[in-house]
C-alpha cells in the first residue's frame, strides 16, 4: 500500500513542477494528470502489486521532465514540442498494457523487481515509439536524429 502513495507522489511532482516554473510543453496542465491517470488507471485491471506502477509513473514523470526541461532551457523554445510527447506516448501505453499482463500470467509480486519491470515497461515502449515519430514523420527538436 505504501507504494501506492508514492506512485500518486510521483505522478504529483511534474504538475508541481509546471505551476512554479511554466508549461514548456504548451498543452496545459490537465495534460500531466490525463496521462498518468488514464496508463495507470488501465493498467490497474491486472491488479499487479503498487510497485509496478511506481516505476511506471516514475517514468512517465521522468518522460516529462525532460521533454519540459528542452523548452524551459532552450533560448528558442519549440513551440511544437509537445507533439513529440504526445504521438509517443501508443508506444509506451501497448508496452504498459503488455507487460502488465504478463506479470499477471507470470504471477510476479516481488516489488523491486516489478519496479524495474513497470519503469522500462513504459522507457521503452516510449522510446521506440519516439525513434519512429521523431526521426520518420516530424522534428522534435533535440530528440530528433
Amino acid at each position: 500500500m505504501k507504494n501506492l502513495y508514492i506512485s500518486i507522489l510521483v505522478s504529483m511532482i511534474v504538475p508541481i513542477l509546471v505551476l512554479g516554473i511554466g508549461d514548456g510543453l504548451y498543452i496545459g496542465l490537465w495534460y500531466y494528470f490525463i496521462v498518468p491517470l488514464i496508463i495507470l488507471g488501465l493498467s490497474s485491471a491486472f491488479k499487479l502489486t503498487s510497485s509496478f506502477y511506481t516505476g511506471v509513473s516514475t517514468a512517465i514523470a521522468i518522460s516529462f521532465i525532460i521533454y519540459l526541461n528542452i523548452n524551459w532551457t532552450a533560448k528558442i523554445p519549440e513551440g511544437l514540442l509537445g507533439l513529440g510527447h504526445i504521438f509517443s506516448l501508443p508506444g509506451a501505453f501497448l508496452t504498459v498494457m503488455i507487460t502488465a499482463f504478463w506479470l499477471k500470467k507470470k504471477n510476479n509480486h516481488l516489488p523491486a523487481q516489478n519496479l524495474r519491470v513497470g519503469f522500462f515497461s513504459f522507457t521503452i515502449g516510449f522510446l521506440l515509439n519516439q525513434i519512429v515519430i521523431c526521426n520518420l514523420w516530424m522534428y522534435c527538436g533535440v530528440l530528433s536524429f
